[in-house]
């Protein structure tokens, strides 16, 4: 806008000064944007606006849903862990004794102190160890088996069942191998 016709439209009441600092600003970077725009020798078709924001809306509804996803799946790793928590406090077996169990986790060996019965029943299956609280826990099977479920991860060691088929052919079939040695 001239200098006269902005102030005639200011005496006339129709704009006010902030209204005529935000139209120059306007003015301004659209003078940027076009001398930009004739250096690049670009010249911008409506269409070819119009696609470009087609596009960039597509990229931005893309990026949305990736985030939403991840939102997702960190809200259902929360709600696993809360569940593998109250699952654990629900079914803790304080480990009490004065036999040594050892079982490896993360390629440590690690040890529990139990009485003879829980150690059979973790040798056996029917017992597994987990961490609660910076602490081992002893907990039965079948929550073991609903924790796995959840969060893999949790189990720190879970003995398979010692009800095997035995091979026929197998010269050490009568020869069984108990697993509760201690080492």
């Amino acid at each position: 806008m001239s200098g006269s016709l902005r102030d005639q439209l200011l005496k006339q009441g129709l704009v006010n000064k902030k209204q005529l600092k935000q139209a120059e600003k306007s003015d301004k970077r659209q003078a940027r944007d076009n001398r930009k725009s004739e250096k690049s020798g670009e010249q911008v078709s409506p269409n070819e606006a119009r696609l470009k924001a087609q596009q960039a809306r597509e990229q931005k509804k893309q990026r949305d849903k990736e985030i939403n996803l991840q939102r997702e799946q960190n809200r259902k790793q929360k709600e696993f862990h809360a569940q593998v928590k109250v699952i654990i406090e629900h079914n803790a077996i304080r480990p009490a004794g004065d036999l040594d169990y050892n079982f490896v986790v993360a390629g440590k060996i690690k040890k529990i102190t139990v009485d003879a019965m829980q150690q059979r029943a973790l040798s056996g299956g029917r017992l597994a160890i987990v961490e609660a609280n910076d602490r081992y826990t002893l907990i039965p099977s079948g929550a073991a088996e609903k924790i796995a479920q959840r969060v893999p991860e949790a189990i720190l060691s879970l003995a398979e069942s010692t009800q095997q088929e035995v091979d026929s052919d197998d010269p050490y079939a009568d020869f069984q191998i108990p697993d509760d040695l201690m080492w």
